[in-house]
């Protein structure tokens, strides 16, 4: 099984992949993560401009689906794994190629700008936005409707399910996630049975 998360910043997709892989046994790839392998092999500092302008990059030159190919392939060369939680995806073509898969079900993660603000604050990294206004800029910027550049918005509404993680309450976004994979898991069992 693919679920893969999406959700705007500070929404809790690396919390909801950590409690997968964690409780449910599930193995993690990061879209940026391919991002930050070819910025090392490219030879660039990790910076969140040169994620940007690599990302844009790759999907100009391999296709808007690329991140999410990569992906799937390293995926499929997993010894042992079965289930996959895939997070950072940005791109409406990169949901496209994950549904190809059989098994893929898409999960976004919802909370209102001024708690993800507050959580964006309190995780502390240096080159995050100051201010909410720069926050709420960034995110505008980075929720193009077309072209290679990210699409935030898009991707929430092309969404299997959503989960609202408003409260900051980790029990209640696990239950919830458990919830989803157990329905998931019950799912793809009658497909089975089907066949």
């Amino acid at each position: 099984m693919l679920i893969g998360i999406t959700g705007f910043y500070c929404s809790g997709k690396d919390t909801a992949a950590e409690f997968l892989v964690g409780k449910k046994g599930f193995a993690h790839y990061s879209l940026s993560d391919v991002l930050r392998d070819e910025l090392k092999r490219r030879g660039k500092e990790i910076t969140r401009a040169n994620l940007l302008e690599t990302g844009v990059d790759l999907r100009t030159k391999r296709g808007f689906g690329v991140l999410a190919e990569l992906a799937v392939e390293k995926c499929r060369k997993t010894p042992g794994r079965e289930n996959f939680a895939i997070t950072s995806i940005r791109h409406p073509d990169e949901i496209r190629r994950l549904a190809a898969e059989s098994d893929f079900f898409l999960l976004n993660l919802t909370a209102p700008p001024e708690i993800r603000f507050e959580r964006l604050k309190n995780r502390g990294r240096e080159q995050d936005p100051r201010t909410f206004e720069e926050f709420t800029a960034f995110e505008q910027k980075e929720s193009a409707t077309e072209g290679p550049g990210q699409q935030l918005g898009i991707c929430a509404a092309m969404a299997d399910f959503t989960v609202d993680n408003s409260l900051n309450d980790y029990k209640t976004l696990y239950e919830k996630l458990s919830a989803l994979v157990e329905q998931l898991r019950a799912r793809m069992e009658e497909a089975r049975a089907e066949m």
